[in-house]
């Protein structure tokens, strides 16, 4: 949400979506949890470039915004 600059406050937690199962971890005082998802539901994404040469996958703003539910 803060790359989408639509928080005020610092996050205390940040949840990532992984393909495979990991465990959370905090890094310097972030909390970091990460949510198994299945490749096949794996959607909404963009390129944020960090650098001039590294990039990262993140959450588009609709997929930030709205979490798909499970298959019934």
């Amino acid at each position: 949400m803060e790359i989408h600059r639509m928080v005020t406050q610092p996050q205390l937690a940040v949840f990532a979506s992984s393909s495979k199962r990991l465990r959370s971890r905090t890094v310097h005082g972030t909390q970091f949890r990460f949510v198994y998802v299945q490749p096949e539901y794996y959607f909404g994404t963009m390129k944020h470039w960090v650098t001039k040469q590294e990039s990262v996958e993140i959450s588009d703003l609709e997929r930030t915004v709205i979490r798909r539910p499970p298959p019934a």
